[in-house]
């Protein structure tokens, strides 16, 4: 029994230092990857534009005047008032918990979609149903095509 004992607490410490170094290294890594990601995006992106403004000469001109007519029809559609009632201070809330609720539905609709492997039976095309389809192909391409498409 001791020996039972002794591979139940070298388990037990198995799996406790998997868990420590999930928790401890793996994770904390792959936050920092994505934070950096989002960083190095955004300083690409940053660069990128400051590029293109010093590039364009006059061209910001062009989109002033393409700005000006947007926020135009924003206001006379009704648009911009319906964006100013919706940009409060619950947006990023507002925006979470929507994010939440997709999150649950494509859950939900993953959890709908499997199919157990026991209960699945595959329902083979018979040779009647082949026919079936056939002679409407048949009737719609011509055989002659339907002839030159098989190999």
């Amino acid at each position: 029994k001791k020996v039972g004992i002794l591979a139940n607490i070298k388990d037990s410490f198995q799996k406790l230092s998997i868990t420590l170094f999930k928790y401890s290294i793996v994770y904390p890594l792959l936050t920092l990857r994505k934070g950096l990601s989002a960083l190095l995006s955004g300083i690409g992106f940053g660069w990128n534009f400051f590029k293109d403004i010093v590039k364009a000469g006059n061209h910001h001109l062009e989109w002033k005047a393409a700005l000006g007519r947007l926020q135009t029809y924003l206001e006379d559609s009704g648009i911009r008032l319906e964006m100013d009632l919706a940009m409060n201070e619950r947006f990023i809330t507002n925006i979470s918990v929507y994010d939440d609720v997709q999150r649950e539905l494509k859950q939900n609709r993953q959890k709908e979609t499997k199919i157990d492997p026991a209960k699945a039976t595959t329902k083979q095309p018979s040779l009647q149903q082949a026919a079936h389809f056939m002679r409407f192909a048949t009737s719609a391409y011509g055989s002659e095509m339907i002839a030159s498409s098989i190999l």
